[in-house]
């Protein structure tokens, strides 16, 4: 068996390739591309790849995994701290990650399976285009303040202010608007996508009042397999949803929720739990009602979101519906 480690960059990844003894066998700097890839270790079959968990590891591991290695994807924060305890550095590098997976030391990060990841990067850029069409939307209208425009509407984005936007002749606002619209094709065009999905689980997330299409796809995508997860305050966990702990020999403290884990999880619940709570009255429902009186609207809001997560962790687990 050979250990490698991978120091992924956007155009170059630094490679190492070890023996089960640690001698290096090769290393390098190659193109992080498929080609470069598949040269760097071409004629070793039986190895095991670390790559490091950072924002651009996905195309290099569908690569590998393509290509038929064992790839392992490290926990950042986790691996740093045992690099850092084992072999005194907090500098991750391709021989770092190499060592440790070696040493069967490396902190592994879940990675669902090709078809969950799919769906994630859809939801994902959903969520992205969303962001960008409301940063347009609050310049356009800032920039009819600038201009000095009176009269302005409050319905600028239906059929009727549209056509007032247009009747206003001013070609700034007028090429604005043709990047909201253009923006509202391609959400319309993920949400057709999404409504095609045919998912039990989606079904029963679905089943939740204020959980609509998209955010169960988004939810069922970032969770991935629940069986991951040995209990609910796992899963709340990995939402970053529980609070932070100090403690000393004499006090324990809690703080602000961790935010680990998938902020796009977090995210999609309390946005759910937020229209979940001001349109049904449920159990839910009155467990926020009860909180906000005492520790107002955003603790509460991210303390009905973690109880909404151990609610969708049993239903995951026993494949039941939502129970009001």
């Amino acid at each position: 068996m050979l250990y490698a480690g991978l120091d992924i960059h956007k155009s170059f990844t630094q490679a190492i390739l070890m023996s089960e003894t640690g001698e290096v066998i090769k290393k390098g700097k190659v193109e992080t591309s498929n080609e470069g890839l598949r040269n760097f270790f071409g004629g070793y079959t039986d190895v095991k790849i670390a790559i490091e968990s950072t924002g651009i590891w996905q195309p290099v591991y569908e690569i590998l995994e393509s290509l038929g290695y064992d790839v392992r994807l490290s926990h950042p924060l986790k691996t740093k701290a045992i690099a850092y305890a084992k072999i005194k550095t907090d500098k991750i590098d391709a021989k770092v990650l190499a060592d440790l997976l070696r040493a069967k030391l490396l902190p592994e990060s879940y990675v669902p399976s090709s078809d969950v990841r799919a769906l994630r990067n859809i939801c994902r850029e959903r969520k992205s285009l969303v962001c960008d069409r409301t940063r347009w939307k609050n310049k356009l209208r800032a920039e009819l303040y600038k201009m000095r425009v009176e009269g302005i509407r409050d319905d600028l984005y239906t059929r009727a202010g549209k056509k007032w936007l247009l009747s206003l002749k001013l070609p700034k606002i007028n090429r604005m608007l043709s990047i909201i619209e253009f923006l509202d094709e391609k959400i319309e065009e993920i949400d057709k996508t999404l409504k095609e999905i045919c998912i039990p689980d989606v079904k029963l997330l679905t089943s939740i009042p204020g959980v609509g299409n998209y955010s169960a796809v988004l939810i069922y995508s970032e969770i991935g397999d629940v069986n991951r997860f040995s209990h609910s305050e796992k899963l709340s966990f990995y939402a970053g949803l529980v609070p932070s702990t100090h403690q000393s020999s004499l006090h324990t403290r809690h703080g602000k929720i961790t935010k680990e884990g998938s902020r796009y999880l977090r995210w999609v619940l309390t946005e759910c739990v937020q229209i979940h709570v001001s349109r049904y009255d449920t159990q839910l429902t009155r467990f926020y009602r009860r909180l906000v009186k005492r520790v107002g609207k955003q603790k509460a809001v991210i303390a009905t979101a973690r109880k909404l997560t151990k609610i969708i962790y049993w239903m995951l687990k026993n494949k039941e519906p939502f129970k009001g």
